[in-house]
């Protein structure tokens, strides 16, 4: 089975790699047209909705949030193909 990236696994390093290559673009994307990437907006919402939960359900909520946004970069993405 494979790992879920591991970041000593060098294909889930590249991996890793990539999706930060793609967020980077995305924000000098955003800044070539004149606008700021909206990290405080998102540090804020997450806070927000990370509020008042313990661990355990943070990091569940945690997995979920990033799968949604996964499922978004990839729809994302076969729009540009």
């Amino acid at each position: 089975m494979p790992c879920r990236l591991n970041l000593a696994c060098v294909p889930c390093k590249a991996v890793a790699t990539m999706k930060a290559m793609r967020v980077r673009g995305y924000g000098s994307e955003l800044r070539l047209r004149g606008l700021d990437p909206p990290y405080d907006a998102v540090k804020q919402e997450l806070a927000t909705r990370f509020a008042g939960m313990d661990g355990a359900t943070q990091r569940k909520a945690g997995r979920k949030f990033a799968r949604e946004i996964g499922m978004f970069i990839r729809e994302s993405d076969k729009s540009l193909h």
